[in-house]
């Protein structure tokens, strides 16, 4: 999908999703005619992504879990772990 549906699908704006992918959140593919070109998998990051800042984690924070995740480091039980540590540090 293009960047003007994944705007729309996602609710990020345009900006939001060019600097996302400048920071490794999310990346794209380019097409021969330069267009950014996003897969479904990237819908999915930007909803945990937009999930993990309303519970108070850091776009730092937020992709060291995604690159843990994509490199295979932990899984979704380590990942739970990590929340609830979060949501205790929040609570105090």
């Amino acid at each position: 999908m293009k960047i003007g549906e994944l705007e729309t699908r996602s609710g990020a704006s345009r900006h939001t999703l060019r600097y996302y992918e400048q920071i490794g959140l999310i990346s794209s593919q380019r097409r021969t005619n330069n267009y950014r070109v996003y897969t479904a998998q990237t819908l999915q990051d930007l909803d945990f992504i937009q999930r993990a800042q309303s519970m108070g984690f850091s776009l730092g924070e937020i992709g060291e879990i995604l690159d843990a995740q994509r490199n295979k480091l932990i899984d979704c039980a380590d990942g739970a772990k990590l929340i609830e540590k979060k949501m205790a540090e929040i609570k105090q």
